[in-house]
């Protein structure tokens, strides 16, 4: 029995056959032709690889112009030290900085120059050190510097005025006291500072200065807060101490003095 073969199958066949006996052609260098069969094959001029340049010389970068790849020189060039910042000396060149960071602690070797609010220190305990010779200058060219704690030195010179809006606290430590009774006591200090004479028999009472010598002899003012004993001087003063008396050299035993020295 004879079966009729389907018209889709036939004309399939004939395809494939043209499409061998005809190769695909074309000129102008490139690909010549593509014949069909059990594979493809084809001959021709192959033409530019499709790879990027690598021409360019060490260090160097691609930089696509529009229409093509080029050359171009490394991004940045220069050299640094481990721990130190980068600054920029040019377009595409670096070098050292002024900050030096070694993880835990940063330190600026240079001036500092700031716009705007600068903060010191996160919490009531940080401290905050200026350190520098005797003739080092902290120069504050501000309207206002709040929250100050304690400022800590051998010697501090505020040129101008000093505005508080609040107490100006007297924290130093206080004089040593001789000849001012049994078992005197002063509170505060360096030269601003409070005595309680002691008992027994105390015409006269001498403070040295916990931070002596000062720079100069000191101008000081002494007051009596007992209302019966009120005539109190001072007989004596230099760079070390200060020495008060009372007129007529009555006993001064219980009184408490207030002492305010101002150096020079």
């Amino acid at each position: 029995m004879k079966r009729a073969v389907p018209i889709a199958v036939i004309t399939a066949l004939l395809i494939s056959i043209l499409v061998s006996a005809q190769p695909i052609t074309g000129g102008g260098g490139g690909l010549a032709k593509v014949t069909h069969g059990a594979s493809m094959d084809g001959s021709g001029t192959l033409g530019a690889p499709l790879d990027l340049r690598h021409d360019c010389g060490s260090g160097s970068t691609l930089r696509w112009s529009g229409s093509s790849w080029g050359c171009a020189g490394s991004a940045t060039s220069g050299s640094g030290t481990s721990g130190v910042s980068v600054r920029w000396t040019g377009s595409a060149t670096q070098a050292n900085g002024a900050w030096f960071d070694d993880g835990t602690n940063a330190t600026i070797g240079g001036n500092l120059t700031g716009s705007g609010n600068v903060t010191l220190g996160d919490a009531s305990a940080d401290a905050i050190a200026f350190n520098g010779s005797a003739s080092t200058t902290l120069n504050m060219n501000a309207h206002d510097v709040s929250n100050v704690g304690t400022l800590t030195g051998a010697t501090a010179q505020l040129t101008g005025n000093v505005s508080a809006n609040g107490a100006l606290i007297n924290g130093g430590t206080a004089p040593a006291l001789s000849s001012c009774g049994t078992s005197p006591t002063a509170t505060k200090g360096p030269e601003i500072f409070t005595i309680t004479v002691g008992t027994g028999t105390a015409t006269t009472c001498t403070a040295t200065f916990a931070n002596a010598p000062l720079a100069a002899v000191p101008t000081c003012s002494v007051q009596s807060e007992n209302s019966t004993l009120l005539n109190v001087y001072l007989s004596a003063k230099s760079v070390n101490a200060i020495t008060i008396s009372n007129v007529g050299g009555a006993n001064m035993a219980g009184t408490v003095l207030d002492v305010i020295c101002v150096g020079h």
